[in-house]
């Protein structure tokens, strides 16, 4: 388990050296050091990562492979809205039961949002372009977010 740790730590500041949130999904992450292959899906989830590999050969302890792929950036744009919704819904008061209207100022490059809906206890979305409320900063520009 020490092992592991010290492969999430050393995950993590190569994600801070990079400057990769680590809200962003990465591909994958190289070790040099070996870890046991089934703390893998635990490794993943720390850092955020779809891939673990283990190359003895290869000269830094740990490489990510930084590459944002128009679906991770999509995955990572998700993820900010989810954060900011979350936000919102604890200002609110709102109970983890307690369903929402989403009133969003553009759908337009946001193409996936069922991982938000479910996350967020969503029971509508509504595009409103004057909406005022939390703004969030995307990939493809910005939006603005307010609970109906």
């Amino acid at each position: 388990m020490k092992r592991v740790r010290d492969a999430v730590s050393l995950g993590l500041m190569k994600r801070t050296e990079a400057k990769l949130n680590v809200k962003q999904p990465l591909l994958s992450v190289t070790f040099k050091q070996s870890v046991d292959a089934k703390f893998f899906d635990l490794i993943c989830d720390e850092l955020n990562v779809k891939h673990v590999y283990i190359d003895e050969k290869q000269g830094d302890d740990a490489v990510l492979d930084t590459t944002i792929t128009k679906e991770l950036q999509q995955e990572g744009d998700v993820r900010k809205l989810i954060r900011a919704v979350q936000d919102m819904r604890k200002e609110k008061g709102l109970q983890p039961v307690d369903e929402i209207t989403l009133i969003i100022s553009s759908l337009k490059n946001l193409e996936d949002l069922s991982l938000l809906l479910a996350t967020c206890k969503v029971k509508e979305v509504t595009e409103d372009y004057s909406v005022t409320g939390t703004h969030v900063d995307l990939s493809e520009g910005s939006v603005t977010v307010s609970l109906g």
